[in-house]
Order: structure tokens, then sequence, then C-alpha cells
């Protein structure tokens, strides 16, 4: 008798906690559990998080959604999350610094710096956006101006749900929604803005493949280049969500 695979699992990286939930084919909950995580705040307009904070939250809320349903029926598992936050990673994929949230402000002036050099109208004509202090771009001129240190350890960026699924899967991807998001995005075209990050001295690393993002790679070779799309059609998805809920989790 084939085993029944009738259960979706989702996973909410949200700003003050992640959200879990079990759900039927038909969209009832079955079982749901929580895990909050800090922010801090150490100085003036600053809000970072610790993605190990995240990891270790995303684990604990899983394993407690796990005891409330049989994990055995888990068809696969689906990311959303806070966007916009910076997790940097060096060329061992370890966390640079923490990442810098949605929430922080510190990048005003990064983002007057960025008009002043590519211009309104060009930044607006190619990312159909105006860079904010919640944008991602702002947050990688400041890390290059304020922090070079960390800055030349750069191989690697994420958004925060993209780091849980790359510590679940060992992918690093970024779907076009997010990737808009960043502003580092032509979004008519849905490659990366290469004039723009040239203009600013940044290397964009790759470019996105059949309409996905890959993951943003500062000056990394082609080999080290992770496209969104799962080749698996899905499976791959399906593997992750049987792995996390059904004994296999870290």
């Amino acid at each position: 008798m084939a085993e029944r695979r009738d259960v979706l699992v989702g996973v909410d990286l949200g700003t003050n906690s992640v959200k879990v939930g079990a759900f039927s084919m038909d969209g009832l909950t079955l079982a749901s559990s929580s895990r909050s995580y800090p922010t801090s705040m150490p100085k003036r307009d600053w809000s970072e998080q610790k993605p190990e904070d995240w990891w270790k939250a995303t684990i604990a809320a899983l394993r407690s959604l796990c005891k409330k349903f049989d994990p055995g029926r888990v068809m696969a598992l689906s990311l959303a999350g806070q966007m916009h936050g910076s997790v940097f990673l060096d060329r061992n994929d370890h966390v640079i610094r923490p990442s810098i949230v949605w929430n922080d402000n510190r990048t005003a002036e990064e983002c007057r710096e960025i008009i002043r050099i590519v211009g309104r109208e060009t930044f607006l004509s190619r990312t159909r956006n105006l860079p904010l202090t919640s944008f991602t771009l702002p947050r990688v001129v400041w890390l290059k101006r304020h922090e070079k240190g960390n800055y030349r350890k750069l191989r690697s960026l994420l958004l925060p749900k993209d780091y849980i699924r790359f510590r679940l899967t060992g992918v690093k991807s970024m779907d076009v929604s997010d990737a808009s998001g960043t502003v580092m995005m032509r979004v008519g075209s849905k490659r990366w803005a290469t004039r723009i990050l040239d203009m600013l001295a940044l290397d964009p690393g790759s470019d996105p493949d059949d309409g996905y993002c890959r993951a943003y790679h500062p000056g990394s070779p082609p080999q080290h280049r992770f496209a969104c799309r799962d080749p698996s059609g899905g499976r791959g998805c399906q593997a992750t969500g049987r792995r996390c809920c059904s004994g296999g989790l870290p």
C-alpha cells in the first residue's frame, strides 16, 4: 500500500518570530507552532538579527510541529519570510556579521549617494524603484564603506528565508519577487542591473537564468553560481519536507 503524502508544511520567517504550520491539501490547518528570536539595536536606527537565531528557532518550531501530526504524510515544505534583510556569507558559507534587517535605517546617506552616482531616472528605469533604507543594495554599499574587512570577505548575499532554505538544502537561490526588492535587478528583463552595480563598483557575480534570479555572489567564478530553479521539478522540495518532518531534522 502506497504511503500517503497529503500534508504541506509552511515556514514563515517573520520579523519577530518564525511560524510553521501543517496544512491539508484542501487548506485546513492541521497543526502549528512558533518560536521567537531577539532583535539587537546597538546604535540609533540600527536593527540586526543573528541568522543562527533564525535557524535554531526554525528547527525548534519544526520539531514541535512534527509532534502534532504524522510527519510521514509530508509532501513538501515551502518558505516565506521577511524581505530585504541581508545575510552576508564568506567563502566557507559562514555568516560574516549579523543580518541588517528590513526596519534598519542606517543607510540614508548611502541611498542619497546611490542616486547621486547613478541618477534618479536611470535608477528608476532599471529597477522600477528608488533606493530606500529598507532595501538590500544600500546595505551592500554601507558594508563596503564602513566595514571594509567584512566586505572583502563577502562571497554570497542571501535574504532571510533564502538562508534558511540554504541551511536545509545546501542550495543558494533567490526568487524574482525577492530579487526585485533588493533594487539590484532590472525588473523588465529579470537580470541583475549590472550597469548600476558597475557604477557603484560592486560585482554582481552572476546573471539570472530563464527568468529566475540567482544568489548574489560578488566576484565568484561561474562554477559557484547557483540557479534558483529546482531541477528536480519539485522533488527537491518534497525531499526537504520529508527529511525535516520525518526524523531528519538537524
